[in-house]
């Protein structure tokens, strides 16, 4: 898997995230960088579970707004979310974290956890699924 240039913020992405939730940001507009961005914030504005549930019904939210209600899929909302909190460190700002975390704005990035079959069923869509694929990339362990 090719990793993107570089990428750089270019939103204020606690207002940016205000206008989410508000469900004010066109769908065509929300690029992969805004996901990443966006379940960051909300993590840091919440706790972990409330934070999963407050993206998980706005993203929802946003595609059927936009009538493309088969786009949300739960099982890579929710596996973001964690690899995302996981990966947050403390006192870290978003700059650092996205510099640092460059491999989870490529957009096959869930690919390295899950064959694209189980990945794009209908039911990954609506439950969450665990990985399919052996030897699934971790870090942290043991910590």
């Amino acid at each position: 898997m090719s990793l993107p240039a570089s990428i750089e913020v270019i939103r204020d992405y606690e207002e940016y995230t205000d206008a989410f939730l508000s469900q004010e940001v066109d769908a065509n507009d929300f690029s992969h960088l805004d996901h990443v961005c966006v379940a960051r914030e909300i993590i840091l504005r919440f706790d972990f579970l409330m934070a999963v549930q407050i993206f998980s019904e706005s993203i929802h939210s946003m595609a059927m707004n936009a009538g493309a209600s088969d786009k949300f899929n739960l099982t890579v909302t929710l596996a973001f979310m964690s690899i995302i909190s996981e990966r947050m460190q403390s006192g870290e700002d978003l700059e650092g974290f996205v510099k640092t975390n460059q491999d989870l704005l490529h957009t096959d990035f869930m690919e390295a956890y899950y064959t694209k079959d189980r990945l794009n069923s209908s039911k990954a869509k609506g439950i969450f699924l665990m990985p399919d694929k052996k030897g699934v990339p971790t870090s942290g362990e043991g910590e």
